[in-house]
């Protein structure tokens, strides 16, 4: 369910709620595999000879080319065009495409969600609330949680990971701290210092050459480079500490 949800916050994060995703789903049996914005209508497709179909029947693929021309003033100029020809047609490019974008996360989610039902929880069930008689009780939930102390009633799977979280986090206290300098000597020897409790991790280099090149695209001069970089995984973020 975890892997469910970081799936969900990719797909928040390209614009489209989550419960309309599952609804798309519902309504066409299976995921969307790409969408395009074009001339401010939205498609989605569910097949990708489809989607190839539409790109090239509107020449998607040249608009985005357009879109991405100039990144700055010492981009070559197109011969037989000047600098203000291809920058008014990358302006319209952007205007016109908003977007054109697969959705990876589609077959991963589809996995999951055979799994989840395997489990029987149905992904069916993710955004259920719990219902209310005319008197205004509460109905039987269809899930819910027992430990020790207390049953908690869930109405959606989709509240489970949460819950299970809640009741593991109970007499816990979570601190952070920036550096080792900021821990009190006691601190210091539960957390790293303590034989019985530390993991030490050997560190190598591996792949010397790749590790440059990230280094050089996310740190170096090229602009564009780092740019076209974040574009293309902007949407593949986890565990992002801003």
């Amino acid at each position: 369910m975890e892997q469910v949800e970081e799936c969900e916050q990719i797909v928040e994060r390209r614009g489209v709620p989550f419960a309309k995703l599952l609804e798309m789903r519902q309504a066409n049996k299976k995921l969307p595999t790409h969408r395009v914005v074009l001339d401010g209508k939205e498609t989605m497709f569910y097949d990708v000879e489809d989607y190839e179909d539409f790109v090239e029947r509107n020449k998607v693929d040249e608009l985005e080319k357009a879109a991405h021309a100039i990144a700055d003033s010492d981009s070559p100029v197109e011969e037989g065009k000047t600098k203000a020809e291809l920058l008014e047609e990358k302006r319209t490019a952007q205007r016109r495409l908003e977007k054109n974008e697969e959705f990876h996360e589609s077959k991963k989610l589809e996995e999951l969600f055979g799994k989840l039902a395997e489990l029987e929880l149905p992904i069916e069930d993710w955004f259920l609330k719990i219902q209310e008689t005319d008197s205004g009780e509460r109905k039987m939930t269809k899930y819910a949680l027992e430990s020790d102390e207390y049953t908690k009633q869930i109405a959606g799977s989709g509240e489970i990971v949460h819950e299970i979280h809640a009741i593991g986090r109970q007499g816990i206290e979570i601190g952070r701290f920036k550096g080792l300098g900021e821990m009190n000597a006691e601190e210091l020897w539960i957390t790293t210092m303590d034989p019985a409790r530390r993991t030490l991790l050997r560190v190598t280099l591996e792949g010397a050459s790749n590790a440059e090149a990230m280094f050089s695209t996310l740190m170096g001069e090229n602009v564009e480079r780092r740019r076209q970089f974040i574009e293309q995984h902007a949407l593949d973020v986890k565990n992002l500490d801003v």
